[in-house]
């Protein structure tokens, strides 16, 4: 049955080389397109996420009371809510410049020494040019501005 096969495949192939070659090209070129769509979109999958985990932290759960806010003391009864293990403020406010391209700048105010859980700031320490990193860390009016926006 084998050598049947094997007669009947080497035969037409030696007939159809030309049909032969464009689907052997056919088929790679499919495979080779599905696996590069398909990492492709791995990547930016993976690249979104680690957008939004770097804007909005690892946060499961987000309580906000839109522009105007909340009291602090409502982070205390949600920190005492069961089922929360970690909850720290954020405030995030989009403010329009006076730059000349009339852009918007989204601020995002932190409390850097209790958020760690949530964030991850890894930053490229040759464009980071901060004097005394604790004293910065610890200053309630400390402000870390991208080197592009300071230069605009």
């Amino acid at each position: 049955m084998r050598k049947t096969l094997l007669f009947i495949l080497v035969r037409d192939w030696r007939f159809h080389k030309l049909r032969m070659a464009l689907t052997l090209l056919g088929i790679t070129i499919g495979v080779a397109v599905f696996f590069s769509m398909r990492t492709a979109n791995s990547a930016l999958l993976g690249s979104l996420q680690d957008t939004v985990v770097k804007l909005g932290g690892k946060a499961d759960l987000q309580v906000t009371a839109g522009e105007s806010g909340f009291p602090e003391a409502i982070l205390d009864t949600v920190r005492s809510t069961p089922g929360v293990q970690l909850a720290e403020p954020t405030i995030e406010v989009v403010v329009h410049t006076a730059l000349d391209d009339s852009s918007n700048v989204m601020f995002v105010g932190v409390d850097t020494s209790g958020d760690q859980g949530l964030r991850q700031y890894d930053f490229d320490k040759s464009e980071v040019h901060i004097g005394n990193p604790l004293a910065f860390v610890f200053s309630p009016d400390s402000v870390a501005v991208s080197t592009a926006l300071a230069d605009r």
